[in-house]
């Protein structure tokens, strides 16, 4: 049986994630995962003894037609950094993780 999803589990795992989630999204998130693990639960009961073990994603796509890998165009600079909650000197801002002392 798997652990029951409500709105405080929710909030400790904003938490633990370093996500705000406002208070009126967590009922929903709650349920929503709550959905998932349901779904997780019908998967484990799936009988897969007769079932060999995939050691690689791509064998099962072995002799699949791949396409063809052409150069794109790339995503405009200033486009992508306008998505961007910070941005300086052309790149992203993003909040330093580790401590280089």
């Amino acid at each position: 049986m798997l652990p029951t999803i409500d709105e405080q589990l929710v909030a400790r795992l904003a938490h633990l994630a370093n996500l705000e989630i406002a208070l009126e999204e967590r009922a929903t998130l709650a349920r929503e995962l709550e959905r998932i693990l349901g779904y997780v639960e019908v998967l484990m009961e799936a009988d897969t003894e007769a079932l060999a073990p995939l050691t690689s994603v791509t064998e099962s796509l072995e002799g699949e037609p791949l396409r063809a890998d052409e150069p794109v165009p790339s995503l405009a600079r200033d486009v992508a950094l306008q998505a961007a909650p910070r941005s300086a000197e052309g790149g992203f801002v993003v909040p330093l993780f580790v401590d280089g002392g």
